[in-house]
Formats: structure tokens, C-alpha cells, sequence
């Protein structure tokens, strides 16, 4: 059985779109990233995670539950 993940994003985004560009279907970008309500994070967990180890100011965090 594959693992679930879950997204945290922390205080501190810069709005630098990063992880929009990364994964688009997943997060949107306001006034700081957002995950989308109704993305299927099992079906973009690559796209996730890179987004995540590309964040500028590293707040983006999977955990695997």
C-alpha cells in the first residue's frame, strides 16, 4: 500500500511561484502558496516533493503518513 503524504506550508513564503510552476494541479499562489482544495497530491507526490526541495525559503513540507 502506498504511503499518503501531506503538505505543510509554513510561514515565510515569498510568493516566488516556484512550486506553482512545479505543480500546478497542487498549489496556487495568492498572497502566499496555497494548496489547492481539491488537488490529487498521491497523483503528484514527484511533483510535490520537488517543489518542496526547490523552495527558496524552504517551507514547503511533505511528511509521509
Amino acid at each position: 500500500m502506498k504511503k499518503k503524504i501531506r503538505i505543510i506550508i509554513e510561514p515565510g513564503c515569498i510568493s516566488c511561484g516556484r512550486c506553482q510552476d512545479l505543480a500546478p494541479a497542487v498549489f496556487d499562489i495568492a498572497d502566499r502558496a496555497r494548496v489547492n482544495a481539491d488537488a490529487d497530491i498521491q497523483a503528484h507526490e514527484e511533483a510535490i516533493k520537488e517543489a518542496a526541495r526547490q523552495c527558496p525559503v524552504q517551507v514547503i513540507k511533505v511528511q509521509e503518513e
